[in-house]
């Protein structure tokens, strides 16, 4: 296990920033927490929505009072292997984990388990991210523990939910970001909706004026002088990206010189799965000299993911999950119009008409790219009011917040859910 190291984060850094309600709630729910022993636990430091996260909402409780820490698994390729293999069958009866890949898994987080217990971890609050690290719990004595779901799966089939059901059975509370997560009674516990947050103080979210975009959008050999759309996501599927391409070539034809940027936030040369996503995408693409496709971490940096999402006129996401998609979030932030395809997550971040678009269909999606193309004014609007409502309900502040407020309810004698509760008699509780 590796402990993570953090810079500071000073929550008063934010006070220009987020709406004062919320400091108001943090200092006031803070004062009776001081000193709590919060251990957040996840699977790798190396990229990915969590550990961006949880670079700066560790500090964050730090700065609060909190004794926060945050430790990381060091398993080898094989591990992650199969934790990959396990993402896949979350989501298809098609994918299968055989009894070697089953005991992969549970040994290695018997092992990370044993080693914090070795090292002399200990913690009032237990935090583990995500289904990499969810039995870690079963192999630890009795201890509070939340497991904090940040994967968009709404259902589980069944041989997945005969191996996970056991241990979800070890914690008090599921912390979900949707709640829509394991309807039809999966839950063995209570479920508390915490949605994720970005941190708007990180160099990929400091302002960017839209001259400078353009510049850097230049040099990426995109034209700034006409219209551009842009897609930025991890390159894990093939079928959301055909989409777009789809959607871009219709609006073409109504909108002279579009341009299409799609972006590669993993590193497509050491995820094989990347690998063969990209070349599928550049064989669809095919010649045409006006999609741009960005895969190489050595040009594309933070600057110019920030450039991109700032300085395109329209952001389009169609993930392929139903979860909540960080990427939006960050381009509402920058107040790009964004039209999200019609699932879970972007239903939740979007009010379709108001800050943004939900679609069904490649047809619709081009009809928006095309009105808010034509109507600069009108995209301006659907803009600003993206980015206010990512400054209410997003940043990182309001995700400390709702911790304060879960950890406070937990560790005051105020909860009254226990770890194997009936699920037929589990809360879903939203809005901590």
């Amino acid at each position: 296990m590796n402990r993570v190291s953090t810079n500071d984060v000073k929550l008063e850094d934010y006070s220009e920033i987020v709406p004062e309600r919320i400091f108001t709630e943090i200092n006031h729910t803070a004062n009776s927490l001081k000193g709590l022993r919060v251990v957040h636990v996840n699977a790798t430091f190396n990229g990915g929505s969590v550990n961006e996260i949880l670079k700066s909402l560790t500090p964050l409780m730090r700065d609060v009072g909190i004794d926060a820490r945050w430790y990381t698994l060091t398993p080898g390729e094989s591990f992650y292997s199969v934790c990959n293999k396990l993402q896949h069958a979350l989501r298809s009866e098609n994918f299968k984990l055989n009894e070697s890949d089953i005991d992969l898994y549970l040994a290695n987080n018997k092992k990370a388990a044993n080693t914090l217990s070795s090292m002399g971890v200990t913690a009032d609050v237990w935090l583990f991210h995500d289904f990499q690290v969810l039995p870690m719990l079963s192999y630890m004595n009795p201890c509070l523990g939340l497991w904090v779901c940040h994967d968009g799966v709404t259902e589980l089939n069944n041989g997945i939910k005969d191996l996970l059901l056991p241990h979800m059975m070890n914690y008090r509370v599921i912390v979900s970001s949707l709640p829509k997560y394991f309807t039809h009674h999966h839950n063995p516990c209570e479920t508390v909706i915490i949605p994720p947050a970005i941190d708007p103080l990180l160099p990929r979210h400091s302002a960017i004026s839209m001259r400078k975009a353009k510049e850097i959008l230049s040099d990426l050999g995109i034209d700034s002088n006409r219209p551009v759309i842009g897609h930025i996501s991890h390159f894990d599927n093939w079928d959301n990206l055909r989409y777009i391409i789809d959607a871009y070539r219709i609006a073409r034809r109504k909108i002279r010189g579009l341009q299409l940027a799609l972006t590669d936030t993993s590193n497509a040369r050491e995820n094989q799965e990347s690998q063969g996503v990209l070349a599928i995408l550049n064989q669809y693409a095919g010649d045409d000299p006006d999609i741009y496709v960005f895969s190489d971490h050595g040009a594309i940096g933070e600057k110019e993911i920030n450039a991109l999402q700032g300085g395109v006129d329209v952001i389009i996401q169609h993930p392929a999950h139903a979860g909540f998609d960080l990427r939006i979030t960050e381009a509402m932030w920058k107040e790009r119009p964004v039209i999200g395809g019609n699932c879970d997550g972007i239903r939740f971040q979007i009010r379709d008409g108001i800050v943004g678009f939900v679609v069904d269909d490649v047809t619709t999606c081009a009809r928006k790219i095309i009105a808010l193309l034509k109507d600069p004014a009108f995209a301006a609007v659907i803009g600003s009011a993206a980015r206010e409502s990512v400054r209410k309900k997003y940043l990182m502040p309001r995700l400390l917040r709702d911790y304060l407020k879960l950890f406070s309810r937990l560790t005051n004698g105020q909860d009254k859910v226990l770890a194997g509760t009936d699920p037929s008699s589990r809360k879903e509780i939203a809005n901590v």
